[in-house]
């Protein structure tokens, strides 16, 4: 009886952390949307810029976050690995902390009256379970690169 309430309640669980989970993600989603559309006036490159181009350099700003992953992903992760293949889970984990990352470099870029960040750089790190030793529970993203102001026109 006792392994029925055990197993009738992994499986009322399962359900309840996949919605949860998925609506969470999407307000972090439309988050990113949002503040990508408050700061789009900031732009962001890998290169350093033109020779021709005299940027006033405002100096270095950094963007970061550590982002965890829900039991539905890990459960659905470990289906993935045995399947082979792309591991999809993840990459969406991927994509939101790098758009994150990249929102908190825009935001320390603004609050220093810059208009570019220039030779935009990132940082990766997964995030292991400290018990088990192996999976990914989380990923930290660091976006750093160099804050600029245009000329004048």
């Amino acid at each position: 009886m006792e392994f029925l309430f055990f197993l009738g309640g992994f499986f009322v669980l399962i359900p309840v952390g996949y919605v949860a989970g998925r609506a969470s993600e999407r307000r972090h989603l439309a988050s990113l949307a949002e503040r990508e559309r408050a700061l789009r006036g900031i732009s962001v490159a890998a290169g350093r810029g033109t020779s021709e181009t005299a940027f006033r350099t405002l100096g270095l700003v950094q963007g970061s976050v550590v982002i965890g992953q829900d039991y539905f992903l890990a459960v659905a992760t470990g289906f993935a690995k045995l399947l082979g293949g792309r591991l999809r889970p993840y990459e969406g984990l991927y994509v939101r902390a790098r758009r994150e990352a990249v929102l908190r470099l825009k935001a320390d870029a603004a609050a220093r009256g810059a208009d570019a960040v220039l030779n935009i750089r990132f940082v990766t790190m997964d995030i292991a379970s400290l018990a088990s030793g192996s999976g990914i529970t989380g990923v930290e993203i660091v976006a750093y690169g160099t804050a600029v102001q245009s000329p004048a026109p």
